[in-house]
């Protein structure tokens, strides 16, 4: 009786040195002079001593898991945290219960087929201001911020150039093609400063806007972006502004264009970041697969 104490109290001190203070070749070494295994011990046949009780280390004492899993439950739980000889410690703490975040469904098609968006900038009952403002957005392939926060100073109508400021605040170069450079004269009608897109009224004093948002000659405010937002929505049924900007780069990534070029457009810093919108819509992948169809008669 006296040889099973002192061999259960040599195990059990053995097994938490082994962890604190021995090393691992000693450890080993230890576990295998002995020949058999005692009565008490719990390892399975195949296994050295220790094993079965470190697979149960560190496990709920409710539910058996390991600590890892005690965000599966919204119940007290209880963990061992220390065993030295005879005397375990336990730990109990509320554990609520963590939901895991719900994956969101990708949206492949958020870019605009070209026709539908040439019909949109040729409406007859949409004003000049808006149709400026969406076809400077889709040539620019630019941030709807960027577009609204222009000034007339920073156009460059022979150039076809605009300087807006960034994202992270540097001034960026935007280039837009034939179809704003004849409508933005049209929208400014004389005018020499102030911003490019302005609201349809002045605004009431309560609500006075900045200097630097304010047209010196008319009176009105820059045009906000909730305000151009909702007048895009109404006239697409349903389109979202920034649409535009996947629109204008997957149309170009369509074409052909390299992917230096894309991200020199579109001023993405990652690549990653590119590939969510320099992506080929359903049409253009329709018309690879009849291109490349076995069966086709006439080849190009």
């Amino acid at each position: 009786m006296e040889s099973k104490v002192r061999e259960r109290r040599a195990f059990r001190q053995g097994y938490v040195l082994g962890h604190s203070g021995w090393s691992g070749s000693s450890w080993k070494a230890w576990t295998s002079t002995r020949a058999s295994r005692p009565s008490w011990c719990r390892c399975g046949p195949g296994r050295s001593y220790g094993e079965a009780r470190k697979a149960t280390k560190r496990r709920c004492g409710r539910c058996g898991k390991r600590c890892a899993g005690y965000d599966q439950g919204a119940d007290r739980r209880r963990w061992r945290t220390l065993d030295l000889g005879l005397i375990r410690a336990f730990l109990e703490a509320d554990a609520p219960q963590v939901l895991e975040r719900r994956r969101m469904p990708a949206d492949h098609s958020r870019s605009l087929p070209a026709t539908e968006l040439e019909r949109v900038f040729t409406r007859r009952d949409v004003p000049l201001r808006e149709r400026a403002l969406w076809r400077l957005l889709y040539e620019t392939a630019a941030r709807a911020e960027e577009v609204l926060s222009l000034n007339i100073e920073d156009l460059n109508l022979p150039a076809r150039r605009a300087v807006t400021l960034g994202k992270g605040g540097d001034r960026e170069v935007l280039h837009f093609a034939t179809g704003s450079a004849r409508l933005l004269p049209r929208l400014l009608e004389g005018r020499t400063g102030g911003p490019v897109f302005l609201a349809d009224r002045p605004s009431a004093p309560s609500r006075a806007p900045a200097l630097a948002d304010l047209d010196p000659l008319t009176g009105r405010a820059r045009l906000s972006y909730r305000r151009a937002a909702e007048l895009f929505t109404s006239a697409t049924g349903g389109a979202k502004l920034h649409q535009l900007r996947h629109a204008s780069l997957t149309h170009v990534a369509e074409a052909g264009v390299p992917t230096v070029l894309l991200m020199a457009k579109s001023r993405h810093a990652s690549l990653r970041s590119l590939q969510r919108y320099a992506r080929p819509g359903v049409e253009a992948v329709a018309q690879l697969t009849a291109d490349h169809d076995p069966a086709r008669r006439r080849r190009r």
